[in-house]
């Protein structure tokens, strides 16, 4: 494909199983434009500038997710709220899963991130109320879990951030986070 693999706009209530996408000069996939409802799994995304962008887009469910390779982020959630991503593999992209503006009520549960070319996950401006649980993050540059930016009231909990170049954990101007049962450990910050 020469733009995106696949792209769902204002679409609801669609199952992609058993997906790959490569080598896309945007997005592996894309999700914009108020599509809701929709369940994606058994996804490899790999070599595109993106790998799986949710643009507006509520109460998906991603699960099963590799995300490998990508020149910006293997995960991208950009003002797209009560998303649900299980099982996610995101490494060797720019940002391993970005929540990015207004980007709330999201869960990301049991799933990796490492090696990325900065941060393992990334909560940026004003991303709030968001869940991250049974989390491993290791050898990312930066930090294996940054919020930033009035990103609040998020709640990071059963989290390995191990082996990064920065911080295991980092929050930059947010505020009221909830953080138990940390590994941060061969960090040069732990929790910063």
């Amino acid at each position: 494909n020469t733009v995106n693999g696949v792209n769902l706009r204002s679409s609801t209530g669609n199952i992609l199983n058993n997906i790959s996408v490569s080598m896309n000069v945007d997005r592996g996939i894309w999700l914009s434009i108020r599509s809701a409802s929709n369940t994606l799994s058994n996804i490899y995304s790999n070599n595109n500038k993106k790998g799986v962008d949710l643009t507006d887009s509520n109460y998906n469910v991603l699960s099963n997710i590799i995300a490998s390779g990508n020149e910006d982020e293997g995960i991208y959630l950009w003002n797209s709220s009560n998303n649900n991503i299980n099982f996610a593999n995101s490494s060797f992209n720019d940002q391993g899963i970005e929540l990015l503006s207004s980007a709330n009520y999201n869960s990301i549960t049991n799933s990796i991130t490492y090696r990325n070319a900065i941060n393992g996950i990334y909560l940026v401006f004003k991303s709030h109320d968001n869940i991250i649980t049974n989390l491993t993050s290791f050898s990312n540059p930066g930090a294996g879990v940054l919020l930033q930016d009035a990103s609040n009231y998020n709640v990071i909990s059963n989290v390995t951030s191990v082996l990064n170049g920065l911080q295991g954990i980092y929050i930059v101007l947010s505020n009221y986070t909830n953080i138990t049962n940390i590994n941060a450990s061969a960090n040069q910050n732990g929790i910063f």
